[in-house]
């Protein structure tokens, strides 16, 4: 059943053999409501409608606070969504889960794989800290080298906390054919020179800059509620930032920053933006990119964005301590 009603969204990627539909990842922490959405973006608007995922093994805990989802190249309608960390006394956690999506004449549903931990668990069983967090993640492929990239979230652990850049880490990824892929760690580099936001990371979008490298972009966001000051009432605000250039070569995986510290391309007041992927073809002449958030108590939408035409430095604005102070709903 499909509705114009979008649940809060925390990854997307467009679906490769659809025009004009996107597969959105739901940050679900138990079991109340789904993990997995398509939204179909029509002329009249986009249609959500959720996905199960079928074939779960009953010796894998259910998934956790997933934050992102990508695409696998190859044409098998294989994705990775990914958990945001370890939560050993919630049930461990820390997954990269591998799903296939399977779509008939009258259903659409995913079936597990199965699951790889990319990263190594915090120590003396505690939780992964928030800014060590994995939000985002993408795959790239260049001769034969398979390259995962994901982004770490930034910000702070608690409110007197020293606010970091989000983080990017890559690496090889091998095994990708089977049901457990296996992650080997190359490098990683601070996704912006100074901290951004709340939280400096909340999604990655790579972007091909042939011959041989991509374009990364992420999202940061500001959410005065993380630290309970508007109990996630916001006000939010959000910006769409060029991270850097990723460049494979036969010898080495490296990053550049940008050479400017003009990095900003779209600014968002009001909106909790955590999910950025590539342009529904249905504007595909005049967008730029899509963009879905979680506006947590008011739910998600799915927008097309213009393309960029400049770019600007960070706003101060985009950290919660310039919010109002006492706001409410009244």
């Amino acid at each position: 059943m499909t509705s114009s009603i979008i649940p809060a969204i925390s990854g997307m990627v467009k679906i490769p053999k659809a025009e004009n539909e996107f597969l959105v990842a739901h940050d679900t922490k138990g079991l109340v409501g789904p993990w997995l959405g398509v939204i179909n973006v029509q002329q009249d608007g986009p249609q959500y409608r959720a996905v199960a995922i079928n074939k779960w093994p009953s010796c894998e805990a259910i998934p956790n606070d997933i934050e992102g989802i990508c695409a696998i190249p190859g044409g098998k309608d294989e994705y990775l969504m990914v958990e945001s960390g370890f939560y050993p006394k919630h049930g461990y956690f820390g997954r990269i889960i591998k799903i296939q999506l399977k779509k008939t004449e009258t259903d659409l549903y995913a079936d597990y794989v199965g699951s790889f931990r990319p990263l190594p668990a915090p120590p003396n069983k505690a939780d992964t800290p928030k800014p060590e967090q994995i939000e985002g993640i993408a795959i790239v492929v260049h001769k034969g080298i398979t390259v995962l990239l994901l982004a770490l979230r930034g910000g702070k652990e608690k409110r007197d906390d020293t606010v970091v850049p989000g983080q990017l880490i890559w690496g090889n990824l091998r095994d990708i054919d089977t049901p457990n892929p296996k992650f080997n760690k190359k490098g990683s580099h601070r996704l912006t020179y100074q901290p951004i936001a709340d939280r400096g990371a909340a999604d990655l979008y790579v972007l091909p800059n042939p011959p041989n490298s991509w374009n990364v972009y992420s999202v940061a966001t500001s959410d005065p509620g993380d630290f309970g000051d508007t109990g996630d009432l916001g006000p939010f605000r959000s910006a769409v930032y060029s991270a850097g250039t990723l460049t494979i070569s036969p010898r080495a995986i490296s990053f550049a920053p940008p050479k400017t510290k003009k990095i900003v391309h779209w600014d968002f007041d009001g909106l909790k933006v955590e999910a950025i992927a590539a342009p529904a073809e249905i504007i595909k002449r005049v967008g730029g990119l899509s963009i879905a958030t979680d506006d947590e108590f008011y739910n998600g939408i799915w927008r097309p964005i213009s393309k960029s035409t400049e770019t600007r430095s960070p706003s101060p604005l985009l950290f919660s301590k310039h919010a109002k102070v006492g706001f409410a709903l009244k």
